[in-house]
């Protein structure tokens, strides 16, 4: 980690085989507020999260963009990190953080600075958003093929996403669903493990800090009631309020 020929942003460290998840893949948004209070998980010191491969990839395009890292800042496990709005609602975040150091949940963010971390991962404070030149960089680099590839290589058993914004490419808004639906797309069809796979988003409702924190919200309810099948069928159906907020489910399987 402190090796004089560190990359720049930091490396994506990497496994010769990953480890399949137990369970089910969740990906989640990075957001702007955040606390770098160097807190790390002692059981995910030492691992590595990504496959040699995709580590290569994603080292590159970590580095081939200046990004606001801020390299003074102590490292901090990705899941920790962040603390808006999203993750203000947790409130199984303990049993959340548990369930993946055990392996029965993997956590991925979709990040504007790192372009994909793994919820254990040791990260700097950055100041990025996934909009304009940030978004065009990451889609540039290819970041729905990473996390297609990541997807594909833990073959999990469900696959789930919750993110506001839209399904499809715009330089007007976050991204961040963009790039999964993106990846999921891809990774579906060649990733024949998978069961059930989507993407709770806003369907309606206005106020970001409210949009996400309804999002937050219905990741914490899902991870409580088991992920329960029934869960996100009944949202595909009728759609589930959090205040003024409608959350949806778009299946992709």
């Amino acid at each position: 980690m402190c090796a004089q020929n560190q990359p720049r942003v930091g490396p994506a460290y990497f496994v010769s085989k990953p480890s399949r998840s137990d369970g089910q893949l969740c990906f989640l948004p990075c957001c702007g507020t955040k606390q770098a209070s160097g807190f790390q998980y002692g059981k995910a010191a030492g691992q590595k999260f990504f496959s040699k491969g995709i580590s290569a990839r994603l080292n590159a395009a970590r580095n081939g963009h200046q990004f606001n890292i801020d390299k003074n800042s102590p490292l901090t496990a990705g899941f920790r990190l962040y603390t808006g709005s999203p993750y203000q609602a947790l409130s199984s975040i303990e049993d959340i953080s548990k369930a993946m150091l055990n392996n029965q949940i993997r956590i991925w963010i979709i990040s504007a600075g790192y372009g994909l971390v793994d919820g254990r991962e040791p990260i700097h404070d950055y100041d990025e958003v996934m909009q304009r030149k940030g978004a065009r960089y990451w889609k540039e680099a290819g970041l729905a093929d990473i996390i297609a590839l990541v997807i594909q290589e833990l073959r999990p058993r469900a696959v789930y996403g919750f993110f506001a914004g839209v399904r499809y490419w715009t330089t007007s808004s976050s991204c961040y669903r963009y790039f999964f639906s993106e990846a999921l797309d891809r990774a579906v069809e060649h990733t024949p493990s998978i069961q059930e796979a989507g993407c709770f988003y806003r369907e309606s409702g206005l106020g970001v800090k409210a949009i996400l924190n309804a999002l937050g919200r219905t990741f914490n309810d899902f991870f409580e009631c088991d992920f329960k099948k029934s869960y996100a069928r009944n949202i595909e159906k009728t759609g589930k309020n959090f205040g003024d907020v409608l959350i949806g489910f778009e299946r992709f399987k």
